[in-house]
């Protein structure tokens, strides 16, 4: 699929630390983003591509053939639980040597347990597939290729699944616009978290696609 200067394919292994990089430079304070780029790469993308239902594709700008842009979806909602119960000893040293060199680090990571272990969202939802992670390199927003991304997962995932649902914040209008225009429909808000849905058959229905 061409897109201008780009073409988009299925990520692949190799394609791990460059998704690694513009996801780590796209983040804000996350618990990723705390624990580096390392653990990033070798141990929440190795989960995720190691996963055979896992979907994922990067966009390569063809002039320099360097990824600028990627997107990842998955069956499995609550990815992050199982990431870190997958790989639970090198998340614990990971988190340790965090809070080594930054001890203010251990409320913030307090407050992620217990927002993955008892908090509400996850079982409120009624969706097969959740678009995960979705990212584009700073110089090459804008240009559609988000957009573009977005669609080609939501195509391959309609092949096999009902309904996708992501999920954004409420205090990031610009990212909620860029789903509703896709046509995802928001359907559940809790604290500054917010959940939209795209149901394929009534999605695909309404815009003719069969």
């Amino acid at each position: 699929m061409k897109i201008s200067n780009f073409i988009i394919k299925p990520a692949s292994e190799f394609d791990r630390h460059a998704i690694a990089s513009i996801h780590f430079n796209s983040l804000n304070k996350d618990v990723v983003s705390i624990l580096g780029i390392k653990y990033l790469e070798d141990v929440f993308y190795e989960y995720l591509f190691s996963k055979v239902t896992t979907l994922s594709f990067v966009a390569i700008d063809q002039d320099t053939n360097q990824v600028c842009g990627f997107v990842i979806g998955s069956p499995e909602q609550d990815i992050y639980k199982s990431m870190i119960l997958n790989n639970f000893l090198r998340t614990i040293r990971s988190i340790f040597v965090s809070i080594i060199k930054k001890p203010k680090n251990i409320f913030y990571f307090f407050s992620i347990f217990l927002l993955l272990f008892f908090g509400k969202g996850y079982k409120y939802l009624n969706s097969d597939f959740e678009l995960e992670y979705i990212a584009v390199e700073r110089k090459w927003q804008g240009k559609g290729v988000g957009k573009a991304l977005a669609k080609i997962i939501i195509a391959s995932a309609s092949k096999s699944y009902k309904k996708c649902v992501v999920k954004t914040l409420v205090s990031t209008p610009i990212n909620i616009k860029f789903y509703e225009e896709l046509g995802f429909k928001k359907f559940l808000v809790i604290g500054n978290r917010v959940w939209l849905e795209f149901n394929f058959k009534k999605q695909f229905i309404r815009e003719g696609i069969k």
